[in-house]
């Protein structure tokens, strides 16, 4: 999954939490105390992975650059011009 599909379904995960505290044993009043925690820990994970994919696409587009530092692209006009 992607982090883009993962804040897409925002409101399901908020569903599954509540699905989740209301199966844990205690009153229903305690339900919606213990429901938040959990969404804040799924929020979290989706920040947390927001930054890792971010360093990831970082980082392979710095590799991209350091492989074509030497490379001669053909301009247009048939010369060789350095990239």
């Amino acid at each position: 999954m992607t982090t883009k599909q993962l804040r897409g379904n925002r409101r399901y995960a908020l569903l599954a939490c509540g699905a989740v505290a209301a199966f844990l044993p205690g009153t229903r009043s305690r339900c919606c105390w213990r429901q938040w925690p959990l969404y804040l820990l799924f929020e979290l994970s989706v920040l947390l992975a927001r930054v890792f994919e971010y360093r990831a696409r970082r980082a392979r587009r710095g590799q991209m650059s350091r492989m074509n530092a030497g490379r001669c692209v053909r301009a247009s006009w048939g010369g060789c011009r350095r990239k």
